[in-house]
Order: C-alpha cells, then sequence, then structure tokens
C-alpha cells in the first residue's frame, strides 16, 4: 500500500498533467478518487488519536504514581520512626530475628527554619544558571541583529482535533 507521501506526489503529477491538458478533467477526477488517499488520511488519523490517548492516559498513570509513591515513602518513614521510638524506650541499638534486622545509627544534620532563620552571607552559597533568554533573542534577530549560530526558524506542526 503506497504511504501518503506517495500518494501526494502522484496527486502532484496529476494536477501537473491536467493543468498541462495531457488528461482531461474526468480522468483526473477519477483517478484522484480512486487513489485512497482519504481513507489514508483517515488510517494515520486513527494511530494520532491512539498515541494521544496512550499519551493521556500514561501522563495520568505518572501523576498518579508520582503521589503513590510521596505516600508510600511518608507511611515507610513513619514506620521508621515509629520503631526507632520502640528502640530508644527499651534503650536497644537493633531488633533482630533470625529473618529481620533493624539497626538505628546516629546522624548530626543542620535543620533551618525557613521561616525565621537569618543566616548570614558567607553561609549563603549562590548557584547561577545561565540560559538563553529566546524571546529577547527572537525579537533581536526579527529586528535586524544577527547573533552567530542562533537563527530564527519557522516549523510546522501537526494537531489531532
Amino acid at each position: 500500500m503506497p504511504t501518503l507521501n506517495e500518494l501526494t506526489d502522484l496527486e502532484i503529477k496529476l494536477k501537473r498533467m491536467f493543468d498541462e491538458d495531457e488528461i482531461d478533467e474526468q480522468t483526473f477526477e477519477d483517478t484522484i478518487s480512486s487513489l485512497g488517499k482519504e481513507e489514508k488520511i483517515d488510517g494515520l488519523y486513527a494511530v494520532a488519536t491512539d498515541l494521544q490517548e496512550t499519551i493521556d492516559i500514561l501522563t495520568a498513570r505518572i501523576k498518579s504514581n508520582q503521589e503513590r509513591l510521596k505516600s508510600e515513602k511518608k507511611s515507610l518513614d513513619h514506620l521508621l520512626g515509629y520503631v526507632v521510638f520502640v528502640m530508644e524506650k527499651a534503650g536497644v541499638k537493633e531488633l533482630r530475628t533470625h529473618t529481620s534486622l533493624f539497626k538505628t545509627r546516629k546522624s548530626v544534620a543542620v535543620d533551618i527554619d525557613d521561616e525565621t532563620a537569618v543566616i548570614p552571607e558567607e553561609f549563603i552559597d549562590i548557584k547561577e544558571t545561565r540560559t538563553p533568554n529566546k524571546t529577547k533573542l527572537k525579537a533581536f534577530i526579527n529586528g535586524g541583529g544577527k547573533v552567530k549560530g542562533v537563527a530564527v526558524v519557522e516549523r510546522t506542526h501537526a494537531q489531532v482535533k
């Protein structure tokens, strides 16, 4: 079965033949209608809508799984907090069975209250990121400016509606 591109090429050739009076209007119309281009377009549309539906479903699943992951991590933190509470209350550093082992370890961390902390500048790290401003670049180039390695390009996108 020919591709949409091949059908379009054939349609262009037929149009050229018709414009140059090599074929009559009836032959042109009959040949165009027999190409099956509409069926090909309908098939491509069906595939595109199926892909979009799959993308939408996967996006929803990702969001749901991210929420579930957050919930599961919170549950694990609560469970481990409970185990630490029980172990500290019992004065033990590990709980062991023949298949399980819980151990505690101490660590030291800095806890910063973002609402009340006033941290001196010497303890602040500044991270700088450099990102091209495409809106300003586009306006500059459209106004006649030139920037090496930068061009304003026009793209065509298909939409499924």
